[in-house]
């Protein structure tokens, strides 16, 4: 992760990517020298105000601040392609609450 020190003057770009469980996008996203931050939360859904244990029709998923003089939107894209199972059916169960990918 960039020490914010050394943040780019250049303004950053960011991206929203869900793996399932936000813990996993999270891990995926943000080992890379390239995102300054990453921010959890939920997506696509219905329900007002998602909580972790009732998400309803939301993904998890991950806000993803980027420097885009490191890293580009199709890379990310590759990250998040070798990170993703297509086999899960889209949604599977993971800590007694339901996760999807997008």
């Amino acid at each position: 992760m960039t020490n914010l020190r050394d943040a780019p003057s250049e303004p950053l770009k960011s991206a929203v990517f869900a793996l399932g469980s936000f813990w996993r996008s999270e891990a995926v996203f943000g080992c890379l020298d390239s995102v300054v931050r990453t921010t959890v939360g939920y997506s696509g859904g219905s329900k007002p105000n998602p909580e972790y244990r009732s998400l309803a029709d939301h993904a998890e998923c991950v806000q993803v601040e980027y420097d885009p003089r490191l890293i580009n939107y199709r890379q990310l894209l590759d990250v998040f392609w070798s990170s993703h199972d297509s086999r899960s059916g889209r949604r599977f169960v993971a800590r007694e609450c339901d996760s999807r990918t997008a």
